[in-house]
C-alpha cells in the first residue's frame, strides 16, 4: 500500500456505467489491477447504469455532473474533473469512449495536470461509436486532439493501424495493442448455472445463439434472413439475447417470415453464459466490430462459432478462420451456409483456442507494464 500512498493511483474515466461491452471490460480492468501497484478510482461523467452494482469493492466511484445539459454540463464536468485530479492526484487516467477520451486529453493540456493520459479505442474509426456517421469527426479528433494523448490503446491490430494512419511518424509510437480483459474463472463458473430454457435441454438441438445490442451494427436482421434460409434445409432454433432500438423491427421481421415458433428474442439476460455454453453454434452477425467480447466468451466456453469477417475483429480472434467459420458480412446466404456447415461438422477437432491473450490477468499485467513505462 505504500506505493499507492506515494501517488500510484489509476483513474478509469467513462461516460457512465450503462451495460455495454466497453464498460464491462473497464470494470474487469479495474478489478484486475494489482492493488499493491495502483489504487483504482472510477470516474464517470454521469452516475448512471446497471453496472454501478458491479464495481469491485476496493474501487471508489466519483461522478462529475449533475442534471445540467449541453455546454453547461460539459463545463461542469471539466471543472469537477479538475477538482478530482487535484484532490486524488492519479498518476494515470485511462479513458474509453470519445467524450471521456476528449476530457482526459483536454484536461492534461488545459489544466497542465501531472497525470498521464491514456485513451482507448474499441471499434474502428468508421465504427460509428459517437453518432450515426462519425467517421469524419472521429478522424479529425485523432488528428488534432486525441493524438496528443500520452498513449493510445487499441484492442486490435486493425484499429491500431487505423489510428497510426492518421498520426505523424513520431506519434505513431504512442499506439499500442492490448486485448480486452475478457476471460476469468467467473466466466466458466457462471456458464454452469442452470437456466429454464427448453430449447437448450439435452437432446433438443440444434440451437443457434446470438447476443448483443439490437442495433444496426450487430446485423441481427441479416441473421434472421440467414436463419430463414437455413430452416429450409434443417430443423433448428434461434435464440437472440439483448435489447435495443431495433427490437420491434426485428420482431416484425420474424413474424413476416412466419418464424415465431423457431426464433426467440429473449431480451437482456442477467447471465448469458449458460446460453453460450449450451448452444450448438454461436453466431456473430455484425456489420463492424472492434474486438467482439461475445465471440471470445463463446470460444472460451468451447462452443463452435460462425462470424462475419467484418473489419478489425473476428478474423484476428479466429486466426483467419482457424478456430471458427468466417463469412462475408451482410450476405445472408453465406451466413446460412456457414452455420449449416458448422452444425454438420460439430465434432471436428479444431484444436485448443489460445485464450491466454484474452485473460483478465494477462491484459491487466500489460496495462501495468504500459503505465509504469509512462
Amino acid at each position: 500500500m505504500s506505493n499507492i500512498a506515494a501517488g500510484k493511483r489509476l483513474c478509469i474515466l467513462l461516460p457512465s456505467l450503462h451495460l455495454g461491452g466497453v464498460e464491462k471490460m473497464m470494470l474487469n480492468l479495474a478489478g484486475g489491477i494489482d492493488p499493491e501497484q495502483y489504487g483504482v478510482d472510477i470516474v464517470v461523467l454521469e452516475r448512471k447504469g446497471d453496472l454501478l452494482r458491479s464495481v469491485p469493492g476496493n474501487v471508489e466511484v466519483f461522478a462529475l455532473s449533475g442534471e445540467s445539459v449541453g455546454l453547461v454540463k460539459a463545463l461542469a464536468c471539466a471543472l469537477a474533473f479538475r477538482r478530482y485530479l487535484r484532490t486524488r492526484g492519479p498518476r494515470v487516467v485511462i479513458s474509453a469512449k470519445e467524450r471521456a477520451n476528449l476530457l482526459n486529453v483536454l484536461a492534461r493540456i488545459a489544466f497542465g495536470g501531472s497525470h498521464r493520459s491514456v485513451i482507448t479505442r474499441h471499434v474502428p474509426l468508421d465504427g460509428k461509436l459517437v453518432g450515426r456517421d462519425a467517421t469524419r469527426g472521429v478522424r479529425w479528433l485523432y488528428r488534432t486532439i486525441l493524438g496528443k494523448a500520452d498513449r493510445i490503446i487499441a484492442v486490435s491490430s486493425g484499429i491500431a493501424d487505423d489510428i497510426r494512419s492518421l498520426l505523424p511518424g513520431r506519434d505513431r509510437q504512442k499506439v499500442e495493442v492490448i486485448s480486452n480483459p475478457v476471460v476469468d474463472d467467473s466466466l466458466v463458473r457462471m456458464s454452469e448455472e442452470g437456466i429454464d430454457e427448453p430449447w437448450l435441454a439435452p437432446g433438443h438441438g440444434p440451437v443457434i445463439v446470438a447476443s448483443g445490442r439490437l442495433s444496426h451494427q450487430k446485423g441481427f436482421d441479416i441473421l434472421i434472413d440467414a436463419f430463414a434460409q437455413l430452416r429450409e434445409r434443417l430443423q433448428a432454433k434461434l435464440i437472440i439475447l439483448g435489447d435495443g432500438e431495433l427490437k420491434g423491427r426485428l420482431m416484425d421481421q420474424v413474424r413476416s417470415r412466419s418464424l415465431e415458433s423457431d426464433i426467440k428474442l429473449l431480451g437482456a439476460v442477467k447471465n448469458p453464459y449458460p446460453y453460450y455454453r449450451r448452444a450448438d453454434v454461436f453466431v456473430l452477425s455484425s456489420r463492424w466490430e472492434g474486438q467482439p467480447l461475445v465471440l471470445i466468451e463463446a470460444l472460451a466456453l468451447g462452443t463452435p462459432v460462425v462470424a462475419t469477417d467484418c473489419r478489425t475483429g473476428p478474423a484476428e480472434i479466429l486466426r483467419q478462420g482457424r478456430f471458427g467459420a468466417l463469412v462475408p458480412p451482410e450476405v445472408a446466404a453465406a451466413l446460412a451456409q456457414g452455420i449449416y456447415q458448422t452444425l454438420k461438422m460439430a465434432d471436428k477437432d479444431i484444436g485448443v483456442f489460445p485464450l491466454d491473450e484474452y485473460r483478465v490477468a494477462t491484459a491487466c499485467r500489460r496495462y501495468e507494464k504500459m503505465m509504469n513505462s509512462l
